[in-house]
């Protein structure tokens, strides 16, 4: 339950049938008849080829031996370690990652 200043109240009842903001000592009344809600949301964590900022380097593919290979480049581990470089081979599309 919210109060009007927007602080999340939480239950269990402290007095009776109130709660009492900690934010604002509002009162709030409530009964028994609570009713919960929940709510699941999907992240789509693909990355669209048309949205990324691709570059492309003069590499060897281990799979094919290609010497063209893409790259994007993403911050997946925390902020003080390197960045994740993903390589895709224009040839074969093979894929693989390097922790730079």
């Amino acid at each position: 339950m919210f109060c009007k200043c927007g602080c999340l109240i939480s239950y269990p009842k402290e007095v009776d049938d109130q709660l009492i903001c900690k934010r604002c000592f509002n009162k709030l009344t409530y009964t028994d008849n609570i009713i919960y809600e929940k709510s699941v949301f999907t992240h789509n964590n693909t990355i669209e080829k048309k949205n990324r900022n691709e570059g492309i380097i003069n590499e060897i593919c281990p799979n094919c031996n290609h010497n063209q290979l893409s790259y994007t480049t993403l911050q997946l581990r925390s902020a003080d370690e390197g960045q994740t470089v993903f390589y895709t081979c224009l040839n074969c599309k093979h894929k693989f990652t390097i922790n730079s």
